[in-house]
This record gives structure tokens, C-alpha cells and sequence, in this order.
């Protein structure tokens, strides 16, 4: 088995530079465009089928349930706080992800932030106050 590398060593020199060139140019475009401050944006949410779009709000879904709980269970509380409002269901919050992302100034709101917005239009925030949230978050974004 040869290691790597002696099957550099093989390679021509132009295609190692642009074997080079292509992760670092992959690496500089996930950084710029699917990712912000860390955090999964529209670009990668666009990019998801329904199905992934789905098991990614369930997962953010689980995870805000996971710690209700265990902040429920520590204080004595015996039912955490619902996560939708009644009658929402993960399809309803992927239709209002995807129309949110549609207005390309948002498209840089990291996924999790979005979700939180979402679920707080859906729990009946008024209009200023989502007004005033979607401005914060694209600056915030933006910056």
C-alpha cells in the first residue's frame, strides 16, 4: 500500500494544483455562502429536498423539546411548554421557512434563527414585532 505521498510524488504538478485549488475554492464557498457566523443559512436550507427540510425542523424541534424537559424536570414542573401553537405540524414550519427564504435578504439568517422566527409568527407575534425581529436578524446576518 503506498501512502500519500508517494502518489503525490506520481501526479503531475498541475494536477495537484488544481486538486489544491478546488478544495480551497469548495472550502472558501461553503464559508461564504452556506454558512453564517457559524451557523447553517438559506443557502443550505434552499438546497434540501422536502424530506431533509422536514428532519431538519424535527431535529431543531427535538432538541428545543429535549431541553424544556430537563429545565421542566429540574424546576418540578411536571409539562414543558408546547413548541407549536395547536394544530401546527413540521410541514406547516418548512412552508413558512421556504416562503422566508424567498425574499433573498434574508438568505443569509442562519436556519436556527429563522426557525425561531417562524415558530414566534406562528405563536401569534404582531406585525411591529416581527418587523422589528426580521430587521435585527438581517443586520445581524449582514454584518
Amino acid at each position: 500500500m503506498q501512502n500519500s505521498s508517494s502518489i503525490i510524488q506520481y501526479m503531475p504538478k498541475s494536477m495537484v494544483t488544481i486538486t489544491i485549488l478546488l478544495l480551497l475554492s469548495s472550502a472558501a464557498s461553503h464559508a461564504q455562502f452556506g454558512v453564517t457566523d457559524g451557523f447553517n443559512n438559506g443557502y443550505v436550507w434552499e438546497r434540501g429536498s422536502a424530506q431533509e427540510k422536514k428532519m431538519y425542523i424535527s431535529g431543531i424541534g427535538d432538541g428545543i423539546m429535549l431541553q424544556s424537559v430537563s429545565v421542566a424536570a429540574e424546576s418540578g414542573k411536571l409539562n414543558p411548554p408546547s413548541l407549536y401553537p395547536k394544530g401546527v405540524i413540521v410541514t406547516d414550519v418548512v412552508g413558512e421557512m421556504d416562503a422566508l427564504y424567498q425574499d433573498r435578504s434574508n438568505i443569509r439568517i442562519p436556519i436556527i434563527f429563522s426557525y425561531m422566527y417562524v415558530v414566534r409568527k406562528m405563536k401569534g407575534a404582531t406585525q411591529p414585532e416581527l418587523d422589528d425581529a426580521i430587521v435585527k436578524l438581517r443586520r445581524q446576518a449582514n454584518r
